[in-house]
């Protein structure tokens, strides 16, 4: 029976990492040398421009700033969600506070999955409010791609969609329908 429970013991400390992370991008990180994620949001990458006031604008490099700050050298706690992904996908705090949630409600990260969970209910909050990257201009990957598919935009017939998306947000010339995501 002792045997049983040092094990179960173990493999519940096994199944959380907790270090001063390296932040990589606002939801990636280096965890006691584990490379992680954040379950449950995706936040802009470290190369992607935004746009606002018809300027472009380095949010994903600013959601990194905004993360690397509220960090500063605490340590987090992360709580392993799938350690088959790659990277493995987690749930951080530091101290009470969920990262994930901090993320979403300060619009440096868009939630992924349920319509109805706290995480959706947070980012429609921060789009309303246009906090982090919903300042103006800010097109998600997954709506961009459901909109610059159906179109055919002017003098810009092959070229890749990274390109297109980039253009279509200086332009501003992309409606996406969000009351779609927001019901």
């Amino acid at each position: 029976m002792v045997l049983m429970l040092a094990g179960i013991q173990a493999s519940l400390a096994a199944s959380v990492l907790m270090s001063t992370p390296k932040v990589l991008d606002a939801d990636t990180f280096e965890v006691d040398g584990t490379l992680v994620s954040l379950f449950g949001v995706h936040a802009p990458a470290i190369a992607q421009s935004c746009v606002a006031d018809g300027a472009d604008w380095p949010c994903g490099t600013r959601a990194r700033a905004a993360v690397t700050e509220l960090i500063a050298d605490d340590e987090l706690r992360c709580q392993i969600v799938d350690a088959y992904t790659s990277p493995m996908s987690v749930v951080c705090a530091l101290g009470e506070l969920n990262l994930s949630k901090w993320l979403v409600a300060n619009g440096w990260a868009l939630a992924t999955g349920d319509e109805q969970s706290l995480l959706m209910q947070l980012e429609r909050a921060a789009r309303e409010r246009g906090t982090g990257v919903f300042r103006d201009g800010f097109a998600p990957n997954d709506a961009w791609r459901r909109v610059a598919g159906a179109l055919e935009v002017e003098g810009y017939a092959g070229c890749s969609s990274c390109d297109l998306r980039h253009q279509s947000l200086k332009k501003k010339s992309l409606e996406l329908d969000t009351d779609s995501h927001t019901d």
